[in-house]
């Protein structure tokens, strides 16, 4: 059996332009989240002070534990990632679970809001197990706790993926009640 190539069309010349920037540039100057732009609500907009909060974010996370345990790479390793997400037009952060205090304190620095993760799911059914119930609400305010009251943080994401088995099997109000959704 023998097999002929057949060009499907002729090559043609590259276009006589330069070769676009190759870092996409969505904002020149992010917004600052430092503590004289508080955030708040106006309807369904998200305000940093008195503007309007465009939020264009990244995920950053979850890492491989470092040698001594840490969920987050070193500072100098955010430092470095930050400054590139800021530069780009970034203005936000997504943490799975909750950040130390310096990557706050980068972040604020870097021009850049943190949307705490705080884990508070299973992936089982377990509501009716009052010490796993006390653990996850544990778990949660010492997350929140830690970084209560920095200017970086844009909000608290609690338990992002409940499974729907979970929400089936105790029913919508016993998760939302769990959660403190209503």
């Amino acid at each position: 059996m023998s097999v002929r190539a057949i060009p499907i069309r002729i090559p043609i010349e590259p276009p006589p332009f330069p070769e676009p920037e190759l870092t996409p540039r969505l904002s020149d100057s992010p917004e600052a989240a430092g503590s004289d732009s508080r955030i708040t609500l106006a309807g369904k907009f998200v305000c940093a002070g008195q503007k309007k909060l465009y939020v264009r974010g990244v995920t950053y996370g979850t890492f491989r534990p470092g040698p001594d345990g840490a969920a987050f790479p070193p500072p100098s390793a955010v430092e470095h990632d930050f400054s590139q997400m800021s530069a780009n037009g970034v203005n936000a952060v997504r943490t799975y679970t909750a950040p130390p205090r310096y990557l706050l304190d980068i972040a604020e620095r870097c021009n850049l809001r943190v949307l705490v993760g705080l884990q508070g799911e299973r992936h089982y059914a377990f509501l009716h197990e009052k010490k796993t119930v006390r653990e996850i609400r544990k778990q949660i305010r010492e997350g929140a706790s830690c970084c209560s009251g920095h200017p970086a943080v844009l909000a608290y994401l609690v338990a992002n993926e409940i499974p729907a088995s979970i929400v089936r099997w105790h029913g919508p109000g016993a998760t939302e009640n769990n959660y403190g959704a209503k």
